[in-house]
């Protein structure tokens, strides 16, 4: 029915979605009184493979895993020029995609493990877009509340997903079975 590496994407894809989610809504309700503060609905956009926008009450602009061409649905760069905050979990090419040309234009801010946000900073992403997240933290950036946790794996990886075996793939180990 699903191969196991599908099975890991939809879980991986649907915990980050909740991990969003969740802090978008509890930062709205923890920081609204009113209606007129800006309680209101959450506004998802799936954009395609692992590729979603979030747009909180007030506005606030979170994608997730920005890969403009993934095959689900390319996506125009200048269609996210209004993006406040990009989630990039790993150095896989299809969850890293394309921040630093986001970033680049709309001027949002990275939010990735720290490895990864230095190697962005050397590829040409600015010092300043850069927000270092890693599991346990937990953060309040323009009334969103980030709360970074471990992704449960339903499948045990083959491969390393660090940032050297992007690098340079024959650094990489096998995980035993």
């Amino acid at each position: 029915m699903f191969s196991a590496q599908s099975i890991r994407l939809i879980t991986r894809a649907l915990l980050t979605l909740g991990l969003v989610v969740g802090g978008l809504v509890v930062s709205t309700v923890g920081f609204a009184q009113t209606p007129a503060d800006g309680l209101g609905k959450v506004k998802i956009e799936w954009l395609g493979h692992e590729f979603y926008r979030l747009t909180s009450p007030k506005g606030v602009v979170v994608i997730t895993s920005p890969w403009l061409g993934n095959p689900d649905g390319p996506v125009p760069l200048d269609s996210l020029a209004r993006t406040d905050f990009i989630l990039v979990p790993n150095a896989h090419n299809d969850d890293m995609g394309n921040p630093i040309e986001i970033a680049a234009l709309s001027g949002a801010t990275v939010i990735t493990p720290g490895p990864l946000g230095n190697w962005l900073i050397e590829k040409g992403l600015k010092k300043e877009q850069f927000r270092r997240a890693g599991v346990g933290d937990r953060f309040v950036l323009k009334g969103i509340t980030f709360k970074i946790g471990r992704v449960p794996m339903a499948v045990r990886p083959r491969r390393s997903s660090s940032l050297s075996r992007m690098v340079s793939p024959s650094s990489t180990t096998a995980i035993p079975p």
